[in-house]
């Protein structure tokens, strides 16, 4: 009888510390933190000496991962532009009409590229006419 009190007593403390902790309802809930924001190499990222800094860009359902946005480069860095896709495309960096690769679906395709002048430099898929990326080179 004395254990079955003692359970009693302190659920019904437990429900009291709970329904205070819930605040009223007028009481708005705190805000979800927005999620971050996708991450971009930069220029000091470590690439081992001689070996290019690879760029890895996915399209897949209409939508590019990481999102399309600006990553800066240094004039004359190598680079290697590993595009995936779930369809075939041409992949075309704009300014450098040399530079361009057929993509198949699902087998990623480089493209071994060297920007030679400063600015940005917009890589997209040239069929879809999606925007994958752009290099803003200095």
């Amino acid at each position: 009888m004395f254990s079955k009190r003692v359970l009693l007593a302190a659920g019904a403390g437990l429900a009291i510390v709970a329904a205070g902790c819930s605040g009223g309802q007028d009481e708005q809930a705190a805000p979800a933190p927005a999620p971050p924001a996708p991450a971009v190499p930069s220029p000091a990222d470590s690439v081992a000496p001689g070996q290019p800094r690879v760029l890895n860009v996915d399209f897949r359902g209409g939508q590019v991962n990481p999102p399309a946005g600006t990553i800066d480069v240094r004039r004359g860095e190598q680079l290697k532009i590993r595009v995936t896709s779930d369809r075939h495309d041409d992949i075309e960096i704009a300014g450098y009409p040399d530079k361009t690769e057929d993509v198949d679906p699902d087998e990623a395709e480089g493209i071994d590229f060297v920007p030679d002048h400063a600015g940005d430099i917009p890589i997209r898929l040239r069929t879809a006419g999606v925007p994958l990326l752009t290099l803003r080179v200095s």
